[in-house]
């Protein structure tokens, strides 16, 4: 027979365990129940979407703000794959933002990332397609494909090198070179006496230079030193020059208004004769 008291402890493990699934059941459908996310989609073509899976992580410029809700096939569009992402209302999607897929470590995995759009453009509403980004792998196989395509054009210039009859052109070119070479040496051997004599008269003709340029210093200096010395000689000069000029224009004068001076004379007043006299 089954005590009561058994059956209240299994009664209250009961309780408990219920209690425990239904809370375990609330937290991970939480969101589904309570949804406080915002719902975007992204429409991605042509593109591997390995790594990708529901629960990836959605990062803003690398701050996780949601996960990945689920993926699909376009049904109007086989090599198009929708994902559906869920994050958090505040997360500023504006109309440029793009979804980049992201490597995580080297295990394969990736995540997506929204790139930060301008300032000026309008906010996306929810329930909006975001703008399809990138892929870093897909970059990288591209980069690889294009190396490999210039790898290949490479070989095949080497091999067209190594056929005998671009060999041939090669060589007779190498000869041709030589050739030019030893014509060049041969025509600087023979005209090298006349370049050195170039080169002394070139010499000779820059000291002859410097000493005509050296006698108009001298010549230059000392026509300095007779003008500072006889400047006051020069200035009384010019005074006297500059009276005598006006005695001049005063004569000129007096005959211009009386011509008959010429014949009969005139007593000048204040003749500078003194002046004139030094």
């Amino acid at each position: 027979m089954v005590s009561k008291a058994q059956k209240i402890r299994l009664g209250l493990f009961m309780t408990v365990g219920i209690f425990i699934i239904l809370i375990t059941i609330a937290t991970l459908s939480y969101d589904q129940l309570f949804d406080t996310k915002d719902i975007y989609y992204i429409a991605y073509t042509d593109q591997s979407l390995s790594g990708i899976e529901i629960g990836s992580r959605v990062k803003y410029l690398g701050i996780p703000v949601g996960s990945v809700r689920d993926l699909h096939i376009n049904p109007d569009n086989y090599n198009q794959i929708i994902v559906t992402i869920a994050i958090d209302p505040e997360t500023p999607v504006r109309e440029d933002v793009t979804a980049d897929l992201m490597m995580v470590g080297i295990t394969g995995i990736k995540e997506i990332e929204l790139t930060a759009g301008s300032s000026d453009a309008a906010f996306l509403e929810p329930e909006s397609f975001i703008q399809p980004g990138t892929s870093i792998t897909d970059e990288f196989v591209d980069q690889a494909r294009q190396i490999a395509h210039k790898v290949d054009l490479v070989l095949d210039n080497m091999l067209e090198f190594t056929q005998d009859d671009t060999r041939t052109q090669l060589l007779s070119f190498i000869d041709e070179a030589q050739g030019t070479i030893v014509r060049v040496n041969k025509l600087i051997d023979d005209n090298q006496e006349r370049m050195e004599r170039t080169v002394s008269n070139v010499d000779t003709l820059t000291t002859e230079l410097n000493k005509i340029v050296g006698s108009l210093n001298a010549v230059l200096n000392q026509t300095e030193d007779i003008l500072v010395k006889n400047r006051g000689t020069i200035n009384r000069t010019v005074e006297d020059l500059n009276i005598t000029v006006q005695y001049l224009n005063e004569t000129a004068r007096t005959i211009k208004s009386d011509p008959s001076i010429l014949l009969r004379g005139r007593r000048m007043n204040n003749i500078p004769d003194d002046r004139l006299d030094d």
